[in-house]
């Protein structure tokens, strides 16, 4: 770490953005600490550190617009933008105010990602229902109707329902 200048790097933001996005919290918290521990390393001004702090605040912003989440649920009772900014002039208690901010935001993913995932299987299962006496009905057929790979599709469709495919259809 370079001294007297403290920045978030996109090699920094790339790593909290895939944390977050994939979890779980022990790797969440990791990348966090591991960013916050720069500012140990670093000799510069206290704006600077506030500088940075709003550089990892602003860049799960972004993911939460990108996501659509809602920013005061993932805030918590922190809502109030007054509050965020008087978050970020306690150094020492960043780590603890902000881990569980990114631990809801990627529950909220998680929870979109399912809700997802069952939403394209029942799309399948519909589509198997209206096709089924057709004999060229096939997972390659099924994926060009949905826009998915068919080794995706495999994947996600046992694990909802339990089944391969083959024995769904039979």
């Amino acid at each position: 770490v370079s001294r007297g200048k403290l920045q978030l790097e996109a090699k920094g933001e790339a790593e909290l953005t895939a944390a977050i996005k994939f979890g779980p919290a022990e790797t969440i918290g990791t990348v966090i600490q591991g960013l916050i521990s720069r500012m140990d390393d670093a000799r510069v001004h206290a704006r600077q550190y506030q500088l940075y702090m709003l550089s990892i605040i602003n860049c799960m912003i972004r993911l939460m617009q990108q996501y659509d989440l809602d920013m005061g649920e993932m805030f918590g009772d922190q809502a109030p933008y007054g509050e965020i900014i008087a978050g970020i002039h306690r150094r020492e208690e960043f780590a603890a105010w902000i881990i569980p901010v990114a631990c809801r935001m990627n529950e909220a993913m998680n929870r979109e990602r399912d809700n997802t995932t069952r939403k394209v299987i029942l799309e399948a299962k519909e589509y198997i229902q209206e096709n089924y006496s057709n004999p060229e009905l096939s997972v390659e057929m099924i994926c060009r109707c949905l826009h998915m790979s068919p080794a995706y599709f495999s994947t996600v469709f046992k694990k909802e329902t339990g089944q391969t495919y083959i024995n769904y259809l039979t």
